[in-house]
């Protein structure tokens, strides 16, 4: 194992990076995953869902570029978008204690009243909450 690939294990945990790498690779390969959609349930009986689409908020989109929407159990709609902080740099990584985690985030603005919420990038899927293949 290369030794920045075991400081990244030792930091993110084998799993944890994994995830990240491959949630990293869904959300900014625009190009190759440009359909792509990932999911989360929320707790109004619906889904939070992350597009790759633009968001359509003029007043949020410089800050938050990607489109999102979240459905609640009776059908209704709540447009906003999000955005992936960076990952943290090999050498801002080196100021990390080892027993400290990085838990990748998600910062999601609700269109309406403009409320962010921080959400844990590992909370997400590709398959949609309630449909099976």
């Amino acid at each position: 194992m290369s030794s920045q690939k075991a400081r990244l294990t030792t930091y993110y945990g084998e799993d944890n990076m994994q995830k990240y790498l491959v949630l990293v690779l869904i959300l900014i390969s625009e190009v190759v995953f440009a359909e792509s959609e990932i999911y989360m349930a929320n707790q109004a009986g619906g889904v939070l869902t992350l597009t790759h689409q633009e968001c359509t908020i003029e007043k949020y989109k410089e800050h938050f570029p990607w489109h999102g929407y979240g459905t609640e159990a009776n059908g209704t709609v709540h447009v906003g978008c999000y955005q992936v902080p960076d990952a943290p740099t090999k050498e801002e990584l080196k100021d990390i204690p080892p027993n400290v985690s990085i838990v990748p985030i998600i910062n999601f603005i609700d269109g309406e009243d403009g409320q962010v919420f921080a959400l844990r990038a590992d909370w997400f899927a590709s398959d949609k909450p309630g449909e099976s293949f």
